[in-house]
C-alpha cells in the first residue's frame, strides 16, 4: 500500500492481498480470543466457583455447629469427605505451584509484548513511507526478499502500538487474572492440571491462526520483515548498562508477578477463604488414604489377581 506509485498493478493487487490478508486474521484472532475469554468466564469459571463454594459451604453446614465447633461423628459420616478433600486450595503447596507456573506463562506473554513494543518505539522516526522499508537482497520492493524496517511514521508507530501491543496487553492480563480464578476453583487436584493445559490452549490462539489459515509464502514473507534499530556506536559500558537494565527488568517482572500472586491468594480472590488449614488437617488421612494404592503387586502371571478376590471387598 505505501508504494503503490511505484509498482505495477499486479504487485498493488497482490499487497492489498497480503495487507487484508494479515489484518482480517488479525481481526479474527481479536474477536475470538474476546469471545473465548467471555465464554470460558461465564460458562466455566463461574459455574466452576460455585460449585466449590457450595461444597466447602455443605461441609461447613454439616460437620460443624453454629458456634464453630466440630461434630467429629458428623465428619465420619461426611458423605461427600472424598470430594471436600480434593479442594486444591486445602493444600496451598500444590496450589500456589501450580498458579505460580501459570504466573510465568503468562510473564511470558506480557513480556513478548513489552519486548515487541519497545522494539517499535525504539525505530527511528521518518517523515516520508519511501524511508520505511529497506531490501537488503533485492533491493526492489517488486523482487521481494529479506525486508528490514528501518523506520515509521508517527502514524504507523501509533497504530502498531494501538493495534497490536495494547489489545495483546489487555486480553493478557485478562487472561492471567481469570486464570487465576479458573485455577483457584478447580474442585480436585486432577482438575487444576487440566485447566492449566486449557489455559494454554487458550493464551496460544493466535499462534493457532496463523499456522492453520496463513499461506505459506505469506509466512515465509513475515519471516523474512525484520524490524532493524539504527542505533549509535556503542562502548563496553552502554553494552554493561544495557545488560544491567535487562536483569532490573526481569527481577522487577519477577518482583511483580509474586507479588501480584500473595496478595491475589491471601486477598483478591474470592473463591474461598485463604485460611483452610481446618480442612488440610481434617483431610490428612483421607487424603493418605485416596493416595495408597488398593494393589501394587506386578500383574506377572497374575500376581496381582491376589488383590481382588471375588464376592467380597478388602479395603486397605
Amino acid at each position: 500500500i505505501m508504494l503503490v506509485n511505484k509498482v505495477p498493478f499486479k504487485a498493488v493487487a497482490l499487497t492489498c492481498a497480503r495487507l487484508g490478508f494479515s489484518l482480517g486474521i488479525m481481526l479474527v484472532n481479536l474477536v475470538f480470543q474476546i469471545l473465548i475469554l467471555w465464554y470460558i468466564y461465564i460458562f466455566v469459571v463461574k459455574p466452576s466457583t460455585r460449585h466449590v463454594q457450595v461444597l466447602y459451604a455443605e461441609f461447613h453446614a454439616s460437620t460443624f455447629d453454629d458456634q464453630g465447633n466440630l461434630d467429629k461423628e458428623a465428619w465420619e459420616d461426611y458423605h461427600n469427605k472424598i470430594d471436600v478433600c480434593q479442594v486444591t486450595m486445602s493444600s496451598r503447596t500444590f496450589y500456589f505451584g501450580i498458579l505460580t507456573l501459570w504466573a510465568l506463562l503468562m510473564m511470558m506473554e506480557l513480556r513478548s509484548c513489552q519486548r515487541v513494543a519497545m522494539d517499535i518505539w525504539g525505530l527511528r522516526s521518518v517523515k516520508s513511507v519511501n524511508e520505511v522499508l529497506d531490501f537488503v537482497t533485492t533491493g526492489s520492493y517488486e523482487l521481494g526478499g529479506r525486508c528490514l524496517i528501518v523506520g515509521l511514521t508517527p502514524a504507523m508507530r501509533w497504530a502498531l502500538l494501538g493495534f497490536i501491543c495494547i489489545p495483546r496487553a489487555i486480553i493478557g492480563v485478562c487472561l492471567f487474572v481469570i486464570g487465576c480464578q479458573w485455577l483457584s476453583s478447580s474442585a480436585s487436584f486432577a482438575d487444576m492440571t487440566l485447566n492449566a493445559m486449557a489455559l494454554e490452549f487458550v493464551k496460544n490462539i493466535d499462534e493457532i491462526l496463523y499456522d492453520s489459515i496463513l499461506p505459506r509464502e505469506l509466512k515465509r514473507e513475515i519471516a523474512e520483515t525484520n524490524l532493524f534499530k539504527i542505533e549509535a556506536q556503542k562502548t563496553l559500558a552502554d553494552v554493561n548498562r544495557a545488560e544491567w537494565q535487562g536483569y532490573k527488568r526481569t527481577a522487577s517482572w519477577v518482583l511483580l508477578m509474586g507479588s501480584f500472586l500473595f496478595v491475589y491468594g491471601a486477598v483478591l480472590q474470592t473463591v474461598l477463604p485463604f485460611d483452610l488449614s481446618q480442612l488440610h488437617t481434617l483431610c490428612a488421612a483421607e487424603v493418605h488414604t485416596s493416595q495408597t494404592p488398593l494393589c501394587d503387586l506386578w500383574t506377572w502371571r497374575g500376581w496381582s489377581e491376589s488383590c481382588y478376590p471375588y464376592g467380597v471387598f478388602v479395603e486397605r
